[in-house]
């Protein structure tokens, strides 16, 4: 089982756009096949409009390292 934190930050010529990803990798069966359990959260803001809208959600994936 291992964690994986994640950042990403976009600023463009109308506001910015920022989100967090915080997930866990499951490995039950081998070391190559994983199960990514997890939750996001994105913040964005248009200065120009002065528009400030949030979102997040639940993640959920398999993986295959070769």
């Amino acid at each position: 089982m291992e964690l994986n934190i994640s950042m990403q930050n976009m600023i463009y010529g109308e506001g910015f756009l920022s989100e967090l990803i915080l997930a866990t990798a499951l490995m039950p069966l081998s070391s190559n096949l994983s199960i990514d359990i997890g939750g996001t959260a994105s913040l964005a803001f248009i200065w120009t409009e002065e528009i400030f809208e949030y979102s997040y959600g639940l993640l959920f994936g398999l993986g295959f390292q070769f």
